[in-house]
């Protein structure tokens, strides 16, 4: 993506079990227990087009004929088919995510409980109010436009 071709996209994540530490007293309640925790950037790779930062022509038959000098044979030109946009960014997701493990009643019943977080920024679309309607066959370029967050627990 221009000068944005490539980036770092660093995770990490991490467990103790509580249970297994001298301090724990072990009850028949709660015998397992272990907490656990996650975050994490990853960027988006999957565009909707091949070379999104660059202008494309294509040869065009239909709306791009030319007569040089008034007369003769027409002469096939190209048209613009997609717009780039050399300021376009990776799209990218952050996820924070923190859990409980339970082993209950001498493990007979084991519960999970997760919450996380997912925020995307720079979201990826296409931006038709940046080109004109007589624009014939080109596409709007992409953009990064917008964030979104999801939450779960």
């Amino acid at each position: 993506m221009g000068d944005n071709q490539s980036d770092i996209f660093p995770s990490f994540s991490a467990g103790w079990v509580i249970s297994e530490e001298n301090f724990y007293s072990e009850d028949w309640f709660v015998n397992r227990l272990k907490i656990k925790g996650s975050w994490g950037e990853l960027g988006n790779q999957t565009l909707p087009s091949d070379n999104p930062t660059i202008n494309i022509s294509n040869l065009n038959n239909q709306y791009a004929n030319y007569a040089f000098n008034g007369s003769g044979t027409p002469t096939t030109g190209a048209i613009l088919s997609q717009v780039g946009n050399g300021n376009l960014n990776w799209e990218s997701s952050i996820t924070k995510n923190i859990g409980f493990d339970l082993g209950l009643f001498n493990d007979r019943l084991d519960a999970t409980i997760e919450f996380y977080q997912i925020t995307t920024k720079d979201l990826i679309t296409r931006d038709n109010s940046l080109i004109s309607t007589t624009a014939i066959d080109a596409t709007a370029p992409l953009v990064n436009l917008g964030s979104i967050e999801n939450t779960r627990c």
